[in-house]
């Protein structure tokens, strides 16, 4: 193996192991900023219906490419593997099943907020 399929490896594994926490964070981020874009733009009855959609919308998205990612991990991280790395390879499937499933639990409970509290504030 050469150097630079050994750099390309070693790329696309920390790609796909840090994959579920970076979705985790622009998730955040989107469904905040998002919300707070569309309360800050639109009046109250037009706001909030749309900052809602956004999220759902947003989350949904969010959590197919996490299970996707959670079902796929085996095959996305054995690519161009050699015989020799099953064990690592094993062991970072375990951490990419995990941060998954941690981050899975952290968009769906940024997204299920929209059921508790109402979007836009009130002024």
């Amino acid at each position: 193996m050469s150097q630079s399929d050994a750099n390309d490896r070693f790329v696309r594994r920390t790609a796909v192991s840090l994959a579920p926490i970076l979705l985790w964070a622009a998730h955040f981020g989107l469904v905040y900023g998002g919300a707070h874009v569309a309360c800050a733009t639109a009046d109250g009855a037009i706001g909030e219906p749309l900052a809602d959609m956004a999220v759902w919308s947003v989350t949904g998205l969010v959590v197919l490419v996490l299970v996707g990612i959670g079902l796929r991990a085996r095959s996305l991280l054995s690519a161009g593997a050699s015989s020799g790395d099953t064990n690592s390879n094993d062991f970072l499937v375990h951490v990419v099943h995990a941060l998954t499933l941690l981050s899975l639990l952290g968009v769906i409970w940024a997204g299920a907020a929209v059921n508790f509290m109402p979007t836009c504030a009130t002024r």
